[in-house]
């Protein structure tokens, strides 16, 4: 951002349970929005088909198009990511550290790199 802060967007999967049939239900996908040296961690570390677990808070964004009509986006802001598989060289990976989220400046939009992949949130 034009305030020197780090930050990312991971695309994260969650696996639906199976129905009593044995049926894949698919999965859900969140956003969870990563900042500063965690955000590094997550774009270093990472590639689709991580996995990771997310402590976080849940934000909600309310808007109104150009149409005037009401839009909404529901996300995650990490305050931890957990890598879940083991590093290359055989050794687990540390946890991304968990750091607080800067106020973004007013004219500040957040860039990042997605990343798709399985986790728990």
């Amino acid at each position: 951002t034009r305030s020197e802060h780090s930050v990312s967007t991971l695309r994260v999967a969650i696996q639906r349970p199976s129905t009593r049939e044995g049926e894949d239900r698919g999965a859900v996908f969140y956003d969870v929005e990563v900042w500063n040296g965690t955000a590094e961690n997550c774009v270093r570390y990472l590639s689709k088909g991580s996995r990771i677990a997310v402590v976080g808070r849940l934000e909600l964004d309310q808007w109104k198009d150009e149409n005037d009509l009401p839009r909404q986006r529901s996300y995650v802001v990490a305050s931890q990511v957990n890598f879940l598989d083991p590093s290359p060289a055989g050794g687990e990976r540390e946890e991304a550290e968990p750091e607080p989220k800067p106020e973004p400046e007013a004219d500040a939009e957040p860039i990042g790199v997605s990343h798709e992949g399985a986790g728990a949130i």
